[in-house]
């Protein structure tokens, strides 16, 4: 199995630096959230490289675990919806000049019977040389060699049907000294406990007074979890006295999550 760290976008860059350098590639928006009145959305691809590339656009699926990693799963996260029968994606695969751009447009085709619920997928975008034409053919098992010397992004796209609630709680905070953290510096570890149906997608801020000693973005928590486990690394050893955590949300208002306070 696969496993991906925290950061939910994912550049799997192997060997051969400088072709990987040259064939460096990115999508924008970083994550995706569609409802069941948009049915589509557009991602863009770009060539940050020196070179033309060629660009192939695939789905994939992951599970989320507890600690935040992901793990990739050969079956659709939830059966009801499969991302391979529902999912339109125009273009499949392209050229891109250096420097160049391409809007990609995925469109939902939704089950008449999908009940209302939360769907999540992933888009990955693998870019080859372009001066290597195999890369045009179906994909082979020597094909298959041959992309793990190129660069890939992957993304997760959400999809929710029905009037979703959704929400998350900071629990069980405790202060973890440098020399235990995960990070090497101090931290504040907390559950973070979904609520609702849906997952949510945020960023945690730690304050002391007004001043910010502590963040940490793409903190998300998906509904296939119950909760999160979190280490939040932090700027400085906090002072003696009260900590203020706030969860804000990155979608839909862009208000307060969750907010309290803890003691050092």
């Amino acid at each position: 199995m696969k496993f991906l760290s925290l950061a939910f976008v994912l550049f799997a860059v192997c060997f051969a630096p400088l072709s990987a350098q040259a064939a460096r590639i990115d999508i924008l928006p970083r994550k995706i959230l569609i409802d069941d009145r948009q049915r589509s959305a557009d991602i863009t691809v770009l060539n940050l490289g020196d070179k033309p590339n060629f660009v192939r656009i695939t789905l994939m699926s992951y599970k989320q675990k507890e600690d935040g990693t992901y793990e990739e799963i050969a079956v659709p996260l939830n059966p009801a919806f499969d991302p391979e029968r529902d999912i339109r994606i125009s273009p499949k695969q392209f050229t891109l000049p250096a420097g160049g751009r391409q809007k990609v447009r995925l469109s939902i085709q939704k089950p008449a019977d999908l009940p209302d619920g939360e769907y999540r997928f992933h888009v990955k975008a693998i870019s080859f040389d372009e001066e290597d034409s195999s890369v045009r053919r179906t994909p082979s098992k020597s094909a298959s060699i041959m992309m793990k010397m190129n660069v890939a992004v992957v993304i997760p796209v959400i999809f929710r049907k029905g009037e979703l609630t959704g929400g998350a709680k900071m629990q069980n905070i405790s202060f973890v000294p440098a020399s235990q953290a995960q990070q090497g510096r101090p931290a504040l570890r907390f559950d973070l406990v979904r609520q609702g149906q849906a997952g949510v997608m945020g960023t945690v801020r730690a304050y002391q007074g007004d001043k910010e000693i502590g963040v940490m973005s793409n903190l998300n928590v998906f509904s296939e979890v119950s909760k999160r486990v979190v280490e939040m690394p932090l700027k400085e050893v906090p002072a003696a006295g009260p900590i203020r955590l706030v969860y804000t949300n990155e979608f839909g208002d862009k208000g307060v999550i969750d907010e309290i306070v803890t003691q050092k």
